[in-house]
């Protein structure tokens, strides 16, 4: 193993070290074990029957562009054989490896035949792509790690089925078989998981654990864990595997900030979208507000209109006025002659009501001394009020 500062181990997944872990064309039941594991077909099947094939050899022009595929095998099931492709992709499974990958796999069905060969001759490709996704797992996709792709129809009905991708997400793998959850799942797809989880493993511990815990045939494991000691020792391998690690980090620093960015313009897309709302909202109220305005001046229109014949109605009433105030300063004038002549008079009432009080306790004054003399000679009081016309309280009073 390489020492530094900390004991390094490079994932199985790494694109160099897979090729050579599984295009080893020396030991193909390495191959066979990974296949058999994830086909579900029995080892023994398939054992021995496997070749890996040449990119170059499917390329029938050298003007035809070069893909450099991982491992590509030729299978050998029952009476007829099989393209299987494998591919790694350990830093970053995004749309261009995607597209990149069915690329692959289109080529290679499409190489089989040359000019003259019939249709017929075509043969089933499946690819099996080992990824890692640029973006960070969610728990709640943690139960879809294995995901087979087919051509079929909006109905879900399938065209054909000579062409097959399986995808299996060596993050979601070994969160399941790290952390636990591998239980809900079937013994064939805990089997797939633990492969999954074992190109994903870069602690030696874990990936020795790993390894154990896959049913796969012991001679096959410890060639893989041989090959693995010895895959680590090497310097060239290490070296380029931290520059890509190195690369990778640079590029998720770069996504991080992409996505930071991104996030960003979304939320300025998402305020603007509100803004633009408000103001549609706004515009509407200013269209609603503008209306209203419209009908109050029309109502004002009509308001100044009777304003304008209330006022000269105002103004004849003034005038009306004016000559009511006119009489009434007439009719004061007349009033305050009225009342100087009445207070004359009332003087003069005054003065004749005096002369007359003065005059009735003058007579009365007569009747008493009258009736003094009525009573001494005998005559009763009311003979005296009978006479002289007083009362017989009077004469009580004074006589």
């Amino acid at each position: 193993m390489v020492e530094n500062d900390e004991k390094k181990f490079i994932a199985m997944g790494f694109d160099p070290l897979f090729k050579k872990m599984y295009g080893d064309v020396n030991y193909t039941n390495k191959a066979a074990a990974l296949v058999s594991i994830v086909l579900s077909i029995p080892y023994e099947d398939i054992k021995d029957r496997i070749d890996v094939v040449n990119n170059e050899k499917l390329r029938k022009n050298k003007s035809d562009k070069k893909q450099e595929r991982d491992v590509l095998l030729k299978i050998q099931l029952h009476s007829e054989y099989h393209f299987i492709n494998l591919e790694a992709n350990l830093f970053g499974y995004n749309q261009e490896l995607i597209d990149r990958n069915t690329s692959y796999i289109s080529d290679i069905y499409s190489s089989q035949l040359d000019e003259s060969d019939d249709y017929s001759f075509l043969r089933p490709v499946i690819q099996i792509n080992f990824n890692k996704p640029a973006k960070k797992v969610r728990t709640s996709d943690l139960y879809k790690p294995i995901s087979t792709y087919l051509l079929r129809n909006e109905d879900g009905q399938i065209l054909t089925d000579m062409i097959k991708i399986i995808n299996v997400d060596i993050v979601k793998c070994y969160f399941l078989w790290y952390n636990g959850g591998i239980e809900k799942f079937t013994s064939c797809e805990q089997n797939i998981i633990r492969l999954g989880a074992l190109h994903f493993i870069e602690k030696e511990e874990d990936f020795r654990k790993c390894l154990g815990e896959i049913k796969m045939d012991k001679d096959v494991k410890s060639k893989i864990q041989r090959d693995m000691d010895e895959y680590q020792r090497d310097k060239n391998l290490v070296r380029v595997y931290d520059a890509q690690k190195r690369r990778d980090a640079e590029w998720k620093a770069l996504f991080r900030e992409l996505d930071r960015d991104k996030e960003q313009i979304d939320k300025e897309k998402e305020q603007l979208g509100k803004d633009k709302e408000k103001l549609c909202k706004e515009k509407e109220q200013l269209g609603k507000d503008k209306e209203q305005l419209d009908k109050d001046k029309e109502k004002l229109d009509k308001d100044k209109e009777q304003l304008d014949k209330d006022k000269e109605q105002l103004d004849k009433d003034k005038e009306q006025l004016d000559k009511d105030k006119e009489q009434l300063d007439k009719d004061k004038e007349q009033l305050d002659k009225d009342k100087e002549k009445l207070n004359k008079d009332k003087k003069q009432f005054e003065k004749d009501k005096k002369n007359i009080d003065n005059q009735k306790d003058s007579i009365l004054q007569e009747k008493i001394s009258i009736a003094k003399i009525l009573k001494d000679t005998g005559i009763s009081a009311q003979e005296i009020s009978n006479r002289l016309n007083i009362s017989i309280d009077e004469i009580n009073k004074y006589v």
